[in-house]
């Protein structure tokens, strides 16, 4: 995987403005999408991608499109709820991309965030014992891999009992959990998101589908699809295995 390091912040806000990231994609319009949480793949796209410039470009405009649809008595509160969503959807897909190209991205942000914007208080419990979220990380497995889940515990455990208790406990528990900042049906799609771009078929293939068990139309994850295909293009992202298409029999 090669990755495209030369391209200007200009370039970036070019592209963001002039590419259909606001998913007017083969027919699927605005409306029928996910609004607004459209802007959530192609920032994970990008972090993951390592080009953590472009993710303040996508950022500033979510703003600016979030301040041209909302009342103003209510914008300060919806603003400040978008910027938690970028870091929280940026740190979740860290767990699949590496949390090196997470920091570089999260620190990026930070530095374009106005200080009004900035978080100064963990959106996790540190108190929260690990059996507790040993248990949270189990039942979004169940949520979202419906009758495939043991079968995909298995697997890992098999491989590794350390990468099962891993994954039930720090990965599902304590990472990819909502944590009312995201929905179900974003955490997956957020997931499917980075594995596509970090060329890794097995799992993208998994989060493809756990993303219709949430609440994704095949619409809605098609469209996710091409997001993260076509920033991982931009971004020069070198594929080695073919990109799953959409499987809706993980359940």
């Amino acid at each position: 995987m090669t990755f495209l390091r030369s391209t200007s912040t200009q370039q970036w806000i070019h592209f963001v403005s002039s590419h259909p990231l606001s998913l007017s994609l083969n027919g699927t319009s605005r409306e029928s999408f996910i609004p607004p949480s459209w802007y959530l793949y192609p920032a994970v796209a990008f972090s993951s991608s390592n080009v953590p410039d472009a993710v303040p470009v996508v950022f500033r405009h979510a703003l600016n499109e979030l301040r041209m649809e909302r009342r103003h008595d209510s914008l300060e509160k919806e603003e400040l709820l978008l910027a938690r969503r970028f870091r929280e959807s940026i740190f979740k897909a860290g767990m699949l991309c590496g949390y090196p190209r997470t920091i570089n991205s999260l620190v990026a942000l930070h530095e374009a965030m106005p200080e009004r914007l900035q978080d100064t208080e963990m959106n996790r419990n540190p108190n929260t014992g690990i059996q507790r979220y040993t248990e949270h990380g189990r039942q979004l497995m169940q949520a979202m891999y419906g009758d495939s889940a043991h079968q995909i515990q298995d697997l890992l455990g098999s491989a590794y009992p350390d990468m099962g208790w891993f994954c039930d406990s720090v990965a599902y528990g304590i990472v990819y959990e909502p944590t009312g900042l995201l929905s179900q049906t974003e955490v997956a799609l957020i997931l499917a998101t980075a594995n596509i771009i970090m060329d890794t078929p097995r799992a993208a293939k998994w989060h493809l589908g756990t993303a219709h068990n949430s609440g994704a139309t095949p619409g809605q994850i098609r469209a996710v699809r091409r997001i993260a295909i076509e920033v991982g293009k931009a971004s020069g992202v070198a594929w080695k295995n073919e990109i799953p298409e959409i499987d809706l029999t993980i359940s």
